[in-house]
């Protein structure tokens, strides 16, 4: 999924795979302009992703993402927001998985007041 901002202009996307028969859905990547890195942006971007896939996928029910276990920010930005699952090695780094209810992810980012 890609995000432009307002003159159309590419400034994120976000990857991701559905699993566990579609209750689960994962995020495999984001990349975000700097611009769109800032807490504010960051969470808007975020809670149109949760309505856009709530549109698409009603049936999902938790999501789950890694980030590699040397990105001290990401860690603690994450851990905002969803609980650390598990640990694996990817590409020879290790990342931390991580894990939240869809629905807890949404109040969270009131992705209600996005739409």
């Amino acid at each position: 999924m890609l995000f432009d901002d307002e003159h159309g202009k590419l400034q994120g996307y976000i990857q991701y795979r559905l699993e566990a028969e579609g209750e689960t859905v994962f995020i495999e990547s984001a990349i975000l302009s700097p611009a769109y890195r800032s807490g504010m942006q960051f969470y808007k971007g975020f809670a149109k992703w949760t309505n856009h896939i709530m549109e698409e996928h009603d049936e999902i029910q938790r999501v789950r993402f890694h980030v590699r276990a040397d990105h001290a920010y990401l860690i603690n930005l994450y851990s905002k927001f969803a609980r650390e699952i598990g640990e694996t090695v990817s590409r020879g780094s290790a990342e931390l998985l991580f894990e939240t209810a869809f629905d807890e992810l949404r109040s969270y980012l009131r992705s209600d007041d996005t739409k």
